[in-house]
């Protein structure tokens, strides 16, 4: 059993190269997706600004220190 389950990490692991460069290739083909892309990170910057100001951030490091303390 556990030479089955080495043969097929091993598959996976193997496959996540090729899946992943397919994935780059479209994605970078695709002007839509791309103009897209090119907004997550103004996006991703304004979100962390909004998070940072609301205190929701100091909230979960709150939180996993309790968590962590259990």
């Amino acid at each position: 059993m556990t030479n089955m389950m080495d043969i097929v990490v091993s598959i996976a692991v193997a496959a996540v190269p090729i899946i992943g460069g397919y994935l780059v290739k479209f994605l970078t083909s695709n002007k839509k997706l791309m103009s897209l892309m090119s907004w997550m990170d103004v996006i991703a910057h304004d979100a962390v600004i909004v998070i940072q100001k609301l205190g929701v951030d100091t909230y979960l490091e709150g939180q996993l220190k309790k968590v962590q303390s259990l």
